[in-house]
C-alpha cells in the first residue's frame, strides 16, 4: 500500500468542499467525507489504476461518482 501524502493546499480544498455539502445538507457532507475517505484507500492500494491527466501525464485523476469533485494524485 503506497503512503499518501495530503497537501495543505488539497486539505484546504477538501474543508472549503465540505462546508459547501454541508450548507446543502449535514447528511450530504458526510457522504462527502465517506466517498472521500474510501477513494483515498483505493487510491493508496493502486495509485496507478487511475487515469492520467490529459494535460500533464504526471498526474493522475481519481473523479468521484457521487459529488463534484476530482482528487489529483501525483505520479
Amino acid at each position: 500500500m503506497a503512503r499518501l501524502i495530503v497537501t495543505t493546499a488539497a486539505e484546504a480544498e477538501f474543508d472549503e468542499a465540505r462546508a459547501y455539502y454541508r450548507r446543502e445538507s449535514p447528511i450530504v457532507a458526510d457522504d462527502f467525507v465517506t466517498e472521500v475517505e474510501q477513494a483515498l484507500v483505493l487510491i493508496a492500494e493502486n495509485p496507478e489504476h487511475w487515469p492520467p491527466d490529459e494535460d500533464d501525464d504526471r498526474y493522475r485523476l481519481f473523479v468521484l461518482k457521487d459529488h463534484s469533485y476530482v482528487i489529483i494524485i501525483a505520479s
